[in-house]
């Protein structure tokens, strides 16, 4: 099972698009494990992560971010963010996982 991590500055508004691409997820029968945690989170908890998502507020912190994730990390479309379109960025996701997952 792959792993998402969505980084954000506090996990609050995270949380509910966690839940829709749960939703998503489980619509399409992905088999992955999607987690949502605040930037200051120890980076143990997130460096292992097969795919890592930013938050549009802390997007400035993507270079910072690569540097210590060892898996893929890429910001989250500020559109899709603020419409909580969790099948989109699901989406994104799969495709930063590779072919085998879109």
């Amino acid at each position: 099972m792959k792993s998402i991590v969505l980084l954000c500055s506090a996990g609050m508004s995270t949380n509910l698009l966690l839940k829709k691409m749960k939703l998503a997820a489980l619509e399409f029968g992905v088999d992955v494990q999607i987690e949502a945690l605040p930037l200051t989170a120890d980076t143990s908890v997130f460096d292992k992560a097969d795919v890592v998502l930013v938050g549009p507020q802390i997007r400035s912190e993507l270079t910072k971010i690569q540097s210590v994730c060892q898996g893929k990390v890429d910001a989250i479309n500020i559109v899709d963010y603020g419409t909580m379109d969790g099948e989109k960025v699901l989406a994104h996701a799969l495709r930063l996982l590779g072919p085998s997952h879109e």
